[in-house]
């Protein structure tokens, strides 16, 4: 075997180097980064609104960093409703690992996300779509009956695209009956029915 030059070996080497340090530094740099925060505000019930982020070429996070959006909303002391999150498909594009949870709390208050106490997590992750694209809506956070205080709608993912990506949902806040008006209903329709029996004999 031809033994290499001192220079082309001086070359390889320092190829291999170069390699190596740009794996490492894009290992290094892969973080988690709170990307947007939006508030709603103290809702009533029914209440509905598209949620969303588009990420453009210049304010994308590096394909390594996972994002997180978080949306909060406050619920109103005494009341009861029930949030669902559906995200469209056909506006979801070059966003992969895309997922999303509910927790009650605020807002990460700086740009790395926090952690969460088993307290605070109302749903665990709940995957949308692996990666690309599709049509229609997927449900992602189920009804979940909520009680007076803020909760955090939270979106996470990868932006892929070398010019950015998006995805968008809807986001529903829908009235619960309260506990004593269900008792009542049932007590009248089992009222009904004494009457209707009475009736017949």
């Amino acid at each position: 075997m031809m033994p290499l030059h001192p220079f082309l070996k001086t070359s390889l080497k320092t190829a291999v180097l170069s390699a190596v340090l740009a794996l490492a530094g894009n290992t290094a740099t892969a973080a988690d980064v709170v990307t947007q925060v939006q508030n709603f505000g103290t809702l009533g019930a029914p209440y509905s609104t598209f949620y969303g982020h588009t990420f453009t070429a210049a304010n994308q996070p590096n394909a390594a960093d996972t994002f997180y959006d978080d949306y909060a909303f406050t619920v109103d002391a005494g009341a009861f409703s029930s949030i669902s999150a559906t995200f469209d498909l056909g506006s979801l594009l070059q966003i992969s690992n895309l997922s999303a949870r509910l927790f009650k709390g605020t807002p990460w208050p700086n740009s790395t996300p926090g952690t969460l106490n088993s307290a605070e997590l109302l749903q665990r992750w709940s995957a949308v779509v692996a990666s690309g694209t599709g049509t229609g809506s997927v449900q992602s956070i189920n009804p979940i009956v909520l009680g007076s205080g803020t909760y955090v709608l939270e979106v996470r993912g990868n932006v892929t695209g070398s010019s950015g990506g998006s995805y968008g949902g809807v986001f529903n806040l829908a009235p619960v009956p309260e506990p004593t008006g269900i008792a009542l209903a049932f007590a009248g329709l089992g009222f009904l029915g004494l009457t209707v029996r009475r009736r017949k004999g």
